[in-house]
């Protein structure tokens, strides 16, 4: 295996192509391969101490063949197609990982040569019998490559494997004041200056928590720093910040351990778009919840297993709530810092997603069709042509749903502002007690007898029901709400724990109640509960900010439909059932 970057080998710090080629290595080994894994010898050069005793995992483009002829392989990797022209000829059968999109990378750097890499990527690809790449969307944009390099599209050449690192989880002990952490190189395709900006600006406000800015210049290969060197002078002039700069990886590991959150918000691109981020892996991994941008392959694993807070990278208000939110409700950064390692344990370490490389290493099969590559070919211009299209088109929709979207916040806050007035609540007020008094909450019939809307949901009250799950992979519960039909603005939450009591909730979901449809099912739907069957749950709702006027409320029936079920008010068992429905994975999630 041939990594075209240093590897975290005791001492040095780690990149995050090396930390991921490391996945690939380490899942090879767990199934018992025999790995020989190499790294450029010019990466040491920052790092003379570890030369000797490093050396015999070095290769120069001079000993590509003879470390081949030595180790005497059935399969050869490379990290990233730019190692194929430092092959020699050879039968052996070729896997290239990809681990993103190295040509949209070359794009940031701002280099000239792009027609030249394009031409050499395609003779790269050429020569692979088999591809693997990071993240699903990923392997969509690499079909067009295939297909110029001569792969038969009908045959599974190409295999997704997430970045993934060891299942032996680090302990995870937060200590002393809140810290926040953000780690990596300088890279020009990347850009966390306004999150990171944000972030000290509300700690200084604060007068509270610190950032650690673990960060630098790549420590061999000459990149353009982009943002990075004036965003770094900013965070040096603020007494809430500490810059250790570049670590070694073991080091970088323990700080990450004993922080609170991760920052990982990056002004979106294409290259960010298609991006499967290591450091945001590693940073779930050593149980570092993180606030990360809305817009990546990662985002709905974070919001799926509530691992961190997903926000809008543009938007400062966000991420300064999520911020303050940290501050003030320590219990759910505890939580959210064993899901952030649960969604590791579950989905990304090496020993559950390296099976795609396993099969074919133990199978290597050559790829009969072959294509050199020369000038480029028209269907390879019209690709281009028609990406630079979409991505023109892509930026103008996203701006008009940008300027939709503060419209709508800017109508809500408004709509928020009035019903809280003091003639609109006590007008709501009055309504309230006409309905009372002229009897039109009378119940209706449903399909499992009569039913009626409960008290608005607001203030301290809270709303819940127990009932025993029927199946394993318990993943979804369906309420059925009622709006007033208005349109209501504060947020329903939704709080799911297992009977008898537990310390916290297995799941919490939040839901602006302007989503909520009058007469309708809303579901919150939840990683499933792989040991659910015969379990007593208890699910409950409450919106602390709503007030009269302003509030959403569900459906009751007048007596329980089932014998094991139990419907509670402000914690206390109270005649009558919620009207519910549960789901179980696969089909009902």
């Amino acid at each position: 295996m041939f990594s075209g970057d240093f590897l975290p080998f005791p001492g040095l710090p780690v990149s995050g192509a090396g930390l991921r080629f490391w996945g690939l290595a380490k899942g090879l080994e767990a199934r018992g391969h025999t790995v020989t894994l190499l790294m450029p010898r010019e990466s040491l050069a920052s790092f003379d101490s570890h030369f000797k005793d490093l050396q015999e995992h070095t290769f120069t483009p001079e000993t590509v063949g003879s470390k081949i002829e030595e180790a005497s392989p059935d399969v050869i990797v490379l990290q990233h197609w730019s190692l194929a022209k430092t092959l020699p000829a050879t039968e052996i059968p070729l896997v290239i990982d990809l681990h993103g999109p190295l040509l949209l990378e070359t794009f940031f750097q701002g280099r000239q040569d792009l027609a030249a890499l394009e031409r050499e990527k395609v003779e790269a690809l050429s020569r692979a019998d088999f591809l693997t790449c990071a993240g699903e969307v990923q392997r969509k944009y690499f079909y067009s490559w295939m297909l110029l390099s001569g792969f038969n599209l009908r045959e599974e050449r190409v295999a997704t494997i997430p970045v993934s690192l060891s299942p032996d989880l680090p302990e995870h002990k937060a200590q002393g004041e809140i810290t926040f952490v953000f780690g990596g190189m300088f890279l020009p395709w990347q850009d966390p200056t306004f999150a990171l900006d944000v972030v000290v600006r509300r700690l200084e406000r604060r007068g509270e928590g610190m950032l650690k800015f673990f960060a630098g210049a790549h420590p061999f290969v000459n990149l353009p720093p982009g943002e990075f060197p004036a965003l770094a002078r900013r965070l040096a002039r603020s007494e809430r910040v500490i810059m250790p700069g570049l670590i070694p990886h073991s080091q970088l590991i323990d700080e990450y351990r004993s922080a609170h959150v991760a920052v990982d918000v990056m002004a979106q691109n294409p290259e960010r778009e298609l991006a499967f981020s290591t450091r945001t892996v590693e940073y779930l991994w050593c149980g570092l919840p993180v606030i990360h941008h809305n817009y990546s392959e990662l985002s709905p694993y974070i919001k799926e297993y509530q691992a961190g807070w997903v926000v809008d990278p543009t938007d400062e208000a966000m991420i300064r709530d999520a911020i303050d939110e940290i501050f003030n409700d320590t219990d759910l950064v505890q939580r959210f810092s064993r899901n952030a390692q649960r969604l590791v344990r579950e989905r990304l370490t090496w020993d559950k997603t390296i099976d795609p490389l396993d099969r074919f290493c133990r199978n290597p099969v050559k790829r009969a069709e072959r294509k050199s590559a020369g000038a480029p070919s028209s269907l390879l211009i019209e690709i281009q042509r028609e990406t630079r299209r979409i991505g023109f088109e892509n930026s103008v929709l996203r701006e008009r749903v940008h300027r939709q979207d503060r419209t709508l916040q800017t109508i809500m806050q408004e709509t928020a502002r009035r019903r809280r007035r003091a003639m609109y609540r006590l007008l709501a007020r009055l309504r309230n007690l006409a309905k009372a008094m002229l009897g039109t909450d009378k119940p209706i019939l449903l399909d499992a007898g009569e039913a009626k809307v409960l008290p608005e949901l607001l203030g301290t009250r809270r709303y819940g029901q127990s009932f025993v799950a029927s199946r394993d992979n318990l993943c979804r519960i369906d309420v059925l709400f009622a709006t007033y039909p208005r349109v209501n603005t504060q947020d329903i939450h939704f709080h799911l724990e297992e009977q008898p009591s537990q310390q916290d909730d297995i799941v919490t979901l939040k839901v602006n109640a302007a989503e909520i449809q009058d007469w309708h099912f809303h579901p919150f739907r939840f990683a499933p509960l792989a040991d659910s069957a015969g379990k007593r749950y208890l699910f409950s709702l409450d919106s602390p900010l709503s007030v009269e006027g302003d509030a959403v409320t569900v459906w009751s029936y007048v007596e329980r439909t089932t014998a094991d079920t139990v419907r509670y008010e402000n914690g206390k068992p109270v005649d009558g059932q919620l009207v519910f429905e549960v789901r179980y994975s696969p089909e009902g999630c």
